[in-house]
């Protein structure tokens, strides 16, 4: 996907237990935040530490560095693992969005986006069904299109990808232009 030392920059972030020179050769093949998909299995995953309304991803920072993470970003300094390789920022759900955006460009893909008011999972759906006979299509699963939904998705698109279908939904100002901002459309469906 993009090395760690690509990742903090992005982020504007600060690397934690790492030297940048480094973090240029820790290359993140997936970014997680559920500590029950990282496994010591060499897909050099990170972990992001997103603040929920019922939890804080923060509390799991060891469960993720114990199952074989290669590093965590957080926002809470004192909750980085001892010796773990971190980039502290400020906002981990923007900088989740911004290492989606990051990946996004390394895709060798078009970028589909399929928003309004009613009829966004199902014309996602359409489109992703029509193009899928002849191209590799990644597309929204369920109706993960939030800030956090949007970003899981493109960083869960295999490397092959040639057509990526996201479906963006909208619950205060703003958000679409913010959605928008991460997923770089090619093709925007209204």
């Amino acid at each position: 996907m993009f090395t760690l030392a690509e990742l903090a920059r992005a982020c504007d972030g600060k690397l934690i237990n790492i030297s940048e020179d480094d973090a240029q050769g820790v290359v993140i093949g997936r970014v997680s935040k559920d500590t029950r998909e990282i496994t010591s299995d060499g897909s050099n995953t990170i972990y992001v530490a997103i603040i929920g309304e019922r939890f804080d991803g923060h509390e799991f920072s060891d469960k993720a560095y114990e199952n074989g993470a290669v590093a965590v970003l957080v926002s809470n300094p004192s909750k980085i693992p001892e010796g773990c390789p971190a980039v502290l920022v400020e906002d981990t759900v923007k900088a989740y969005g911004i290492a989606a955006k990051l990946y996004r460009f390394k895709l060798n893909a078009k970028v589909i986006c399929v928003t309004g008011s009613v009829g966004k999972t199902s014309t996602r759906e359409m489109i992703a069904k029509a193009l899928s006979s002849s191209k590799r299509v990644f597309s929204t699963k369920a109706n993960q299109n939030n800030e956090i939904g949007l970003p899981s998705t493109i960083l869960d698109a295999p490397s092959d990808t040639e057509v990526l279908v996201l479906e963006m939904g909208m619950r205060l100002r703003g958000e679409i232009l913010y959605l928008t901002n991460i997923a770089c459309p090619d093709i925007a469906v209204i």
